[in-house]
């Protein structure tokens, strides 16, 4: 079982190398998965793991919700 929570932000510019906008992202999920190793460097999972993303821009006053 696994819980992770990611909040950042990124740039997008243009060819000329101008700053267009700056988007802020949240990301929080949660997963459980079951493995069974194969050999020595190999292992076999699968599972489940549900996620909520969402992308703001700099000038929001009210982000959006999941």
């Amino acid at each position: 079982m696994h819980v992770e929570s990611l909040n950042d932000l990124f740039d997008v510019y243009s060819d000329a190398g101008l700053r267009l906008a700056s988007y802020g992202r949240a990301s929080y999920g949660f997963g459980f998965d079951l493995g069974v190793p194969r050999g020595g460097s190999a292992e076999a999972r699968l599972g489940l793991s549900p996620r909520c993303v969402t992308f703001t821009t700099d000038t929001s006053l009210t982000p959006a919700r999941c």
